[in-house]
């Protein structure tokens, strides 16, 4: 693997199992985690290599038993500032006492080919899927004839008994035509439609 950041790991919580899990733990269970949403507590991380859309960081996690390893995670790279400024590049100790401050990562768990393991953070960056249109509601963009001849390409937007509204392709001007313009074809086409 390329220059990654290192991720510390403490107490994690596994999709259908709970367990202490440190960076070592992922590592050695690298094929029954694979695909697993896993969160672990941070304690810094360290800025790594960015290659096209991917921001590399090395992430430590401490535990109450101590430093619970690094393991390398992948972050999209119009979020790496943000993740940096998350969980930070200094271990933070609460007050004079020998713990440290750790902040939540919620990761999807990846083996790699050399056998390696790696947290990624990308799947929670994604878009939403786009909402499924209906038939009934979605764009009809044809050609309509004129009763001259004359053709337009535009989308069909609603009819009445007098008229269509169209929406014309090439420029998004919206206009409403009287069906007695249109050829017999669009008309028997429309009366097809529901209004």
């Amino acid at each position: 693997m390329a220059a990654v950041a290192a991720l510390c790991v403490t107490p994690v919580e596994t999709e259908g199992a709970h367990s202490r899990a440190t960076a070592d733990y992922i590592q050695a269970n690298a094929r029954q985690l694979d695909g697993k949403r896993t969160s672990i507590q941070i304690a810094r991380v360290e800025p790594g290599r960015l290659e096209g859309d991917v921001q590399w960081f090395t992430a430590w996690t401490y535990s109450d038993e101590g430093w619970g390893g690094s393991i390398p995670v992948i972050v999209p790279a119009d979020r790496a500032d943000s993740f940096l400024r998350k969980f930070g590049t200094q271990t933070e100790w609460v007050g004079l006492s020998d713990r440290v401050k750790t902040k939540r990562l919620d990761a999807t768990v990846r083996p790699t080919k050399a056998g390696h393991v790696v947290l990624d953070t990308r799947d929670r960056f994604r878009p939403a899927p786009s909402p499924v249109i209906r038939p009934q509601y979605a764009a009809t963009i044809r050609t309509w004839t004129a009763a001259d001849g004359r053709t337009l390409e535009a989308e069909y937007l609603g009819h009445d008994a007098q008229t269509v509204t169209l929406r014309r392709a090439a420029d998004s001007r919206t206009f409403t035509v009287p069906r007695a313009d249109l050829s017999a074809a669009d008309n028997a086409w429309l009366d097809a439609q529901q209004p």
